[in-house]
Formats: structure tokens, C-alpha cells, sequence
């Protein structure tokens, strides 16, 4: 198709035709989804992709026409379409009250789903299905983890989306299309394609706020109605795609963001997400039945590190659960600063000549947990072969369908002609198995399919497998749950992995565990086991990742100060050591709580703040996000 393209456009030239630009690339085979600076090592790396998904800024400070048009002179034929949250305003919408501004929100709906207004001095675009749990003295409280703590239900202020620290809200209020517009309007002076429409997902009929979905649908049809001949394409939003094909023809592409994985940003990996499964479902049952109706595009963006041990096979993963689909992947980490890897870049090496068939699978059980699995194959098994085995308890799992599970946890493996012998653990005693095998490679060629078996673990009186082992942070340390179920455990051991070596970390009767010494940032390797009253270890938990997080708060900071001239207000104070930003809160009389300004530096003005009177005071924020306590607060009128 692009040769085609190429060899018009030399004719058209050779004519002595005007055409100046070629048309983009559609559909695009490549893509890539980065928020970064548009350096130019940055465009040096995304100058062999189709499709680039940039983002403006907050300010418009990251794209301009020029940046725009050194992406273009990589590749006249690429797609270049901007950011635009549709579903979260990154504007927070605290602070003092302003003149003029629309007063009547935030939204909400009780159980009768019917959109009310709580007239608490927010926009009426802000929704309120989640409520903070209040002190004493009225200021949110704040859980171990250092986050404030949530419930259902209204409490009068917008939610928060408390990862990315933007706010969600109802697509179709005409001050917020009014906003959509205002920005695309920008972008289209700026030369950009067409628009990436983020955070449709927040009208999901699985949140907090699915009675808003009608309403996105409709913003989704007004920007097609408004921008006819731009690219739309749509992150997520796929429960559209299981109720008919509107949604679908309004864009060109859907963005399935982690089809598989799910990022542990405290160990830097991307594991199988929890929902893979589900994922899945939806890819063979919605998805892909879409486009084959509508020609809807389908972009996959999953998230990993190229350098964690199974990198390899969840690319590999995602290109077997994809086969069946006319589609483009990507790779990246969630922050999108980086410009990310297609499986091109991933996937370097050539083929093996060819592949052996997996003719048979034999297992044998080791001690607690423990196994060995022997696989024979009717050829020489190649030497760019790598296993790539999946065990699990799950009996729906189809062979054809087994990328969508967990790699196994494998300790070592070795190739011998026709034999591949691979060790591992992390079994339960007396459980039924399934193991799912195949041979992988560093080539983007097909790989082979998975074999797969079945069998039981043996019986033992030592304890089962300790379940469900989680980790948080908390000021003391790292706190270890875990299922403390077994009714012959003594107690339970945590051990520390590293190589070959399991070090003993901490003994207890009960779950949580408090670990003092965990080195903040550190990611450690850990197992949990359960003792029987002989001292006699039973079967180990998986192996999980922890890591301690900085969930100290700084201290208070000191007193604001306030000053007014004319229409504008001035709010002051002294610089806290110990933080990165501010949260400023300005309450007006007879109310006991409204949402801050979050300011950088040491001083905020705003002008035509609402006349009245207020109580003011300021929290510090550090680096790692933790709040302080309310400094000094002190009663100030504005005239």
C-alpha cells in the first residue's frame, strides 16, 4: 500500500502537481503513544511510525506548528493526533471561589439515577460518587499509605482520579464541550490530524459513574459532527462496542490500553493484568466481531520493561492473542516519556530454520511445591528456542488462548537435542493443574502453539500454599498480608529470594506482618510460608514483588499570608524544606471543607475571588506525593 502511495506521488510530482503533502498512512501498521518533549532525539525515534499520539501540554507549551512539522519531516505520510481528555479535567477545580463562575455543582445521581446538583460552589461538569472520610476537625482523614480515605456516596466535592490527579467529570455539560472544543479548535491551528480522546472510560458502566455514559457517547458524536474529516481514535471505551456499532463508526481506531498487562510501578515490571482474562473476553467477543462489521482499527498499548525476565513472552502474548485481529502494537511505560517499542524493536532476531512439534509433556513433583517438567519434541529443539510455560488451576483456559495467563515461576531449564527440562515451584499440594507449553524466539515470525497437560499434586501433611500475599507501606515499614487460613500452621515465615538463596526475614502467628527494615525504594522478592507445630515448612506462596514506599508526611508548614490589591488576591508563605508543591485551601464561612489550589511555588494571586469571609491555611506535599497536616489556619476577609 505504501509503495502505491509512493510511486502517485512521484508521478504527481513529475506533472508538476501542487499536492505539497502526501495523505497520512491508513490504517497505520505502527504507532506510538508519547507525552514527552518533542526533542529532537525524540523525533529522531518516531521517525519510521505510521501514527504518533502526542499530547499538547497543559499549556500548549509541548506542541507548536514547528514541532509539528519536524515530526512530518520524517515521514510526510504519518498520522499525527493530539491528546484530549474527554472523561478528567486536569484543572483542578479548588481554590477560592471566583466571580462568575458556575456554582451549582458538583453532579451526582443517588439510587433512583437520576443527575442532581449539589450547588456546592463547584462547576456543574464535576460528578460526586465518592466522599472523603472527615477528622474532627474536618479535614480528610489519611490511611497507613499516606491517601486520603474514600467511601461512597456524596460529600458536596468533585472526585478525584487520585493516580493522575485530574477530575472526573459529565461529558455532555456545555461548559465542559465548550472546553473539548475550545482546545481542539487550537489543535486543528496547529496542524495536528486528528485527536486522541482520552478517559472515555470514566462513563464505564463498571465505575462509579456509568450513569454518565449516554452523555460521552453523545460528546463523541459531536466532535465527529464538528470535525468531520479529522482521525478520531478512542482509548478504551470498548463497553460501547458490546451494545451496537455507533460508537465504532464514530471514530477510525479504538486503543485497547493494557490488553494483557497490568504496570507494578513500584517494581518497575508490567505483570498479567488481573482483568486478562476478562480482557481477552472482550477482544474475541466484542472487539474483534466490530471491526469486521464496522472496519473499526484496533491499537493495542500494553505496558512492560524491555530488561524484566519475561519481557519476551508477553510480547510474544500479545502478538499470539492478536493474530486473529487487523490491528497495530505498541509497548511502553505507563508514564509515556519514553517514545516506546513496536514488537519490531522488541523482536530483532531471525527466524529458526524451523520449529519442532511438542509430542509429549511428562510431570514429576519435587518437594513442597516444587517440580520438574520434561517436554519431548520429534526434532532438535533450535538454539534461538526459549520455554515459555504457563501453569494454572483454571480449567477454561483453551490452548489457543493460554498468552493470557501468568508465566510460570521457573527456576531453571535446560535444552538436550529433543528434550527440554525445565524446573520450578510455587504448587500447592493436592491441586489439579495445567500446564501450557510452547517454544518462543526474539522473531517476529510465528512462534509454535502451546501443548499443554494436566496433573495433580500430591497429598502432604505439611501445610497448603499461603494465598493471597500483598504488600502496602506504612510509616513503620513494609506491612505483609496474607491469607493466615491454615488450621495447622504454628506460624508463618516471610523469606527473602535472591538467586538461589531464601534468607528468613520475619516469623509471626497473625497477618500483617511489619517488615522495619525494607530499604525505601528497594524492590525485594519475597515468600510466605506456613509452619506446623513440628517445625515442618509447608508449600511456599508464589513468589511475590515488594517494594517500601515514602509514606511520611512532612511537617506542618508555617502560617499564609494575604494581601489584596484591586481585584487581585494575594496568598503568601515561607518555603517548607521538605516539599515539592502546595495545597492551598481557602474556605468560605459556614462551609467546613473545600477542595485546594495545588501551586508549585510559594505564593498564589487569583483575581474577583467571591467577597467574604475565609479560613486559610496551607499543607506541604513532598516528592513521593504525601500530605502534611494543616499549617496554621487564620480568618481573613476579602473585599
Amino acid at each position: 500500500m505504501k509503495k502505491l502511495k509512493a510511486l502517485h506521488l512521484l508521478c504527481a510530482a513529475v506533472l508538476g502537481s501542487q499536492l505539497a503533502l502526501a495523505e497520512p498512512a491508513w490504517p497505520p501498521d505502527t504507532f506510538s503513544c508519547y507525552y514527552g518533549g518533542i526533542t529532537p532525539q525524540a523525533v529522531e525515534e518516531l521517525k519510521n511510525l505510521d501514527l504518533l499520539v502526542v499530547h499538547p501540554g497543559d499549556d500548549f507549551q509541548n506542541l507548536n506548528k514547528e514541532k509539528i512539522e519536524k515530526l512530518r519531516e520524517t515521514g510526510k505520510d504519518k498520522t499525527i493526533v493530539a491528546y484530549v481528555s474527554v472523561g478528567e479535567d486536569d484543572r483542578p477545580p479548588g481554590g477560592p471561589p471566583i466571580q462568575g463562575m458556575d456554582t451549582s455543582g458538583p453532579t451526582y445521581v443517588g439510587s433512583d439515577l437520576v443527575p442532581r446538583k449539589a450547588k456546592n460552589g463547584y462547576p456543574a461538569e464535576f460528578v460526586d460518587q465518592r466522599k472523603f472520610v472527615f477528622d474532627e476537625n474536618g479535614f480528610p482523614t489519611f490511611g497507613p499509605d499516606g491517601k486520603p480515605v474514600m467511601e461512597k456516596g456524596q460529600d458536596g466535592h468533585p472526585d478525584e482520579n487520585g493516580v493522575w490527579g485530574s477530575f472526573y467529570v459529565k461529558a455532555d455539560e456545555k461548559a465542559w464541550k465548550e472546553h473539548v472544543f475550545s482546545k481542539m479548535d487550537q489543535l486543528v491551528e496547529l496542524g495536528v490530524d486528528g485527536f486522541f480522546l482520552d478517559t472515555v472510560d470514566t462513563a464505564s458502566p463498571w465505575g462509579d459513574y456509568g450513569w454518565t455514559s449516554e452523555g460521552m457517547l453523545g460528546l463523541v458524536q459531536a466532535v465527529r459532527d464538528r470535525y468531520p474529516q479529522k482521525k478520531i481514535v478512542a482509548n478504551r471505551g470498548l463497553f460501547y462496542l458490546s451494545q451496537n456499532d455507533k460508537y465504532a463508526k464514530l471514530i477510525d481506531a479504538v486503543l485497547f490500553e493494557s490488553l494483557l498487562t497490568h504496570y507494578n510501578w513500584e517494581a518497575d515490571t508490567g505483570d498479567i493484568s488481573p482483568w486478562a482474562r476478562w480482557h481477552v473476553q472482550a477482544l474475541d467477543d466484542d472487539v474483534v466481531p466490530s471491526q469486521k462489521r464496522t472496519g473499526l482499527h484496533l491499537l493495542v498499548l500494553d505496558y512492560l520493561n524491555p530488561k524484566q525476565k519475561n519481557a519476551l513472552a508477553l510480547v510474544q502474548s500479545d502478538r499470539t492473542l492478536l493474530a486473529n485481529s487487523t490491528h497495530s502494537l505498541s509497548f511502553s511505560h505507563p508514564a509515556l516519556q519514553v517514545t516506546g517499542w513496536t514488537p519490531q524493536d522488541l523482536l530483532p532476531d531471525s527466524a529458526p530454520a524451523s520449529w519442532p512439534t511438542l509430542t509429549k509433556l511428562e510431570f514429576q513433583p519435587a518437594e513442597r511445591g516444587a517440580y520438574t517438567l520434561t517436554a519431548m519434541f520429534d526434532s532438535e529443539i533450535p538454539e534461538e528456542a526459549l520455554p515459555d510455560l504457563r501453569v494454572t488451576t483454571r480449567d477454561d483456559v483453551k490452548a489457543e488462548r493460554a498468552a493470557q495467563l501468568a508465566t510460570a515461576q521457573v527456576t531453571s531449564w535446560e535444552k538436550d537435542g529433543q528434550t527440554l527440562t525445565i524446573k520450578g515451584n510455587g504448587l500447592n499440594k493436592s491441586t489439579e493443574y495445567r500446564a501450557f507449553l510452547r517454544l518462543i524466539s526474539r522473531s517476529k515470525t510465528p512462534q509454535t502453539s502451546f501443548g499443554w497437560t494436566t496433573f495433580q499434586t500430591q497429598m502432604s501433611d505439611r501445610p497448603s500454599q499461603v494465598q493471597e500475599v500483598s504488600s502496602s507501606s506504612t510509616k513503620d515499614g513494609l506491612s505483609i498480608s496474607f491469607k493466615a487460613d491454615s488450621m495447622v500452621a504454628a506460624l508463618y515465615r516471610i523469606y527473602r529470594v535472591e538467586g538461589n538463596q531464601r534468607i528468613l526475614w520475619a516469623e509471626s502467628k497473625t497477618s500483617p506482618v511489619i517488615l522495619t527494615d525494607p530499604v525505601i525504594g528497594q524492590v525485594y522478592d519475597i515468600e510466605v510460608v506456613a509452619v506446623n507445630e513440628f517445625g515442618e515448612e509447608g508449600f511456599p506462596s508464589e513468589l511475590t514483588a515488594v517494594v517500601r514506599q515514602d509514606v511520611t508526611p512532612p511537617t506542618p508548614p508555617g502560617e499564609v499570608t494575604v494581601s489584596q490589591e484591586d481585584e487581585t488576591t494575594k496568598f503568601s508563605w515561607q518555603e517548607h524544606p521538605d516539599s515539592s508543591s502546595y495545597r492551598l485551601y481557602v474556605i468560605p464561612k459556614g462551609k467546613t471543607f473545600r477542595l485546594p489550589a495545588v501551586v508549585s511555588e510559594t505564593e498564589f494571586e487569583v483575581d474577583n475571588v467571591v467577597p467574604g469571609t475565609y479560613k486559610v491555611f496551607i499543607t506541604a506535599v513532598d516528592g513521593a506525593g504525601n500530605q502534611s497536616k494543616p499549617g496554621p489556619a487564620k480568618e481573613i476577609k476579602i473585599e
